[in-house]
């Protein structure tokens, strides 16, 4: 559905993450999914769920959620290293 790019805030010089709707894959069905996730992340304030910082709109139109960027290690690293992981 989406992709997620690093990038720069450029009024504060912070890395940051953006998320948007592949190109050439927007529809309506897909804008109102992302828009679903977008009130969803933002009602839920928990140290494990990432945060938006904001959403802003590219100048098509189509939403772009600029969301603090997170470092680690991907799910497959983990699993690769770790098969079976605890609850």
């Amino acid at each position: 559905m989406g992709e997620v790019w690093e990038a720069v805030d450029r009024c504060t010089d912070e890395r940051v993450a953006l998320k948007l709707v592949k190109e050439g894959r927007a529809s309506q069905a897909l804008s109102r999914r992302f828009a679903r996730e977008i009130r969803a992340a933002t009602a839920v304030d928990h140290p494990a769920v990432v945060k938006i910082r904001e959403v802003v709109e590219t100048e098509a139109g189509a939403p772009v959620m600029v969301l603090e960027l997170l470092t680690g290690e991907s799910l497959a690293a983990r699993l690769k290293r770790e098969p079976e992981l605890s609850v």
